[in-house]
This record gives structure tokens, sequence and C-alpha cells, in this order.
């Protein structure tokens, strides 16, 4: 037998190697979601917005899964690309009050209020319990100059809310945002005053 061409060698041995190695397998979307937790939980935003967005990319991708992303991209200091998503969610078969209300609140801590309002508006509609949402509800007709019209939806959302955490968090918070901002300052005060 005549010797092989070394060219020829080469190439037969990179093809042997190469066909013993199985090609790697693409993650399922449970293992996505196991990788996005501990992304997550290790606080590496930019992987995470990686995994994320995979997920997101699927066609079965759920509901949560682009929730998940959102709070990613908030945690990345990214809120125009989650306002971008958020604003994707909610046209999606199964949108909730929350995600209603967190587009509402996304354009509100912009003072962007007349974006703010219908997205208020279906948040309440969808649930009259949410608390979060009459406030922000109130917070929009506040910020229009209709304070008048706000104090329902505040006293409403009083019923439903709880613990101090979440007045602390909730209405104070946004108020004191708001007089830092100087939007509505006199109403944004005494309407603080009130809640207290």
């Amino acid at each position: 037998m005549p010797p092989v061409p070394f060219r020829l060698v080469g190439i037969l041995t990179l093809w042997a190697i190469f066909s013993q190695s199985e090609p790697a397998l693409a993650e399922t979307p449970a293992e996505l979601r196991e990788k996005l937790v501990v992304l997550y939980k290790a606080k590496d935003w930019p992987a995470a917005e990686t995994v994320a967005r995979q997920i997101v990319a699927q066609k079965d991708a759920s509901n949560k899964d682009w929730r998940n992303l959102i709070g990613v991209l908030r945690q990345s200091g990214k809120n125009q690309e989650a306002l971008s998503e958020r604003l994707k969610l909610v046209n999606r078969p199964g949108a909730e009050s929350d995600d209603f209300n967190g587009l509402c609140w996304a354009y509100l801590a912009q003072n962007q209020v007349r974006l703010a309002l219908p997205y208020c508006e279906k948040a309440v509609a969808l649930k009259k319990s949410n608390w979060a949402a009459l406030v922000n509800l109130g917070h929009s007709h506040l910020l229009l100059g209709n304070k008048a019209q706000a104090q329902p939806f505040y006293q409403q959302a009083l019923g439903f809310i709880r613990k101090d955490e979440e007045l602390n968090n909730g209405p104070f918070a946004d108020f004191d945002l708001f007089i830092k901002n100087g939007w509505m300052v006199a109403d944004s005060q005494s309407s603080k005053q009130w809640f207290a």
C-alpha cells in the first residue's frame, strides 16, 4: 500500500476527532430558568440578562419569564429597556393587574403622567383591591393637578394597605420622590400628611 499523503492524514485525524464528539445540546427552558435563579442570587446582572432574554425568546415563554427579564433589567439600572419590555408584557395574553400597574409606575416615575393614566386605570379595572394600583391612579390625578380626583383613590387604597411597610415603601416613598423632583410639591406634601 502506498503511503498516505501528510495533508490527507491531518484531515482524516481531524475528522476522526470531531466525528466522535457529540454536538452541544441546547439548554432546556427549565435548565435556563434554574440558571437564571443562580445568576440572580449572585447579582450577575449581565449574565442574568443574557439568560432571561434566551428564555423569553422561546415560543413557550410565560408571563412570569417576562417579569423576570423586567426584574433583571431594573436591577441593572436599565429602566428604559425595562419599560419597553413592560409594554410587550401588557400586550401578552394573561397580563395581570400588577403588570399594568408596573407600567403605570414606570411612566409616573418619569413624570409622563398622560402615558401612565390608561395603564393605571386598567390595573384598577383588573383588580379593584390592588392598593398599589389605586395609589398610582391617585398619583396620576394628583400630578395632573387634580388633587380632588386623587383623594377617592387614596381613600380606597387605605382600605387594602395592611402594613406600615407598605405605606412607607408605597405612597410615602412616592410622595418623597415627587417632592424631591419638584412635581406638585404642595399637593404631594399635603397628600402625604393625609396618609399619615
